[in-house]
């Protein structure tokens, strides 16, 4: 497996898939969703490749957008439940969730802008949203993202990915959403 390569079952679709499931059972916490996770990778006979803490890091990065995504809602204790909107997700996705799809809700819409501040000229990661909507142009996929995913300019950059698919496919479609 090249550097780069995310380990199997520790990409963000799966982190936040782990995070839903938990959560679908009972009040969770990020623990939680890393035994399911070590117990998906078990299963799947895939030894753990990367530290405990960056596994932990990832999935509270993960946890935060599926919170601003309006998925899971904080309990307090570092304990999350399952909203109705997160049920819905596990059942239309059942493969795991990411940024593109949880796109599609304005509370998350509103979320990301508020990480970055407002798309003006003096926008510092504004680069980075161009860059992603220019990979997208290019038909890069979005693994392409040559950011580190612990800093925001992985999600400004992933986000204009997304906004140009989208808006790609709306043209398609004739403007209809």
């Amino acid at each position: 497996m090249a550097d780069d390569d995310e380990p199997i079952l520790l990409h963000e679709p799966d982190l936040m898939l782990a995070i839903l499931r938990t959560a679908r059972q009972r009040p969770a916490s990020l623990e939680d969703a890393m035994a399911l996770l070590a117990a998906n990778r078990a299963v799947a006979e895939e030894p753990p490749s990367a530290p405990k803490d960056e596994v932990r890091q990832r999935l509270g990065q993960a946890a935060r957008l599926l919170e601003g995504a309006g998925a899971i809602t904080a309990l307090g204790d570092d304990r999350f439940g399952l909203t109705a909107r997160g049920e819905r997700l596990l059942e239309e996705h059942p493969d795991g969730v990411d940024p593109s799809v949880l796109r599609a809700f304005p509370e998350f819409r509103a979320f990301v802008a508020g990480l970055g501040g407002s798309h003006t000229e003096d926008d510092p990661r504004r680069d980075a949203f161009e860059a992603g909507r220019q990979a997208f142009a290019e038909g890069r996929p979005n693994v392409d993202n040559p950011h580190p995913s612990d800093i925001v300019d992985h999600l400004a950059w992933a986000c204009g990915w997304s906004e140009a698919r989208d808006e790609m496919q709306e043209s398609e479609a004739g403007g209809r959403r």
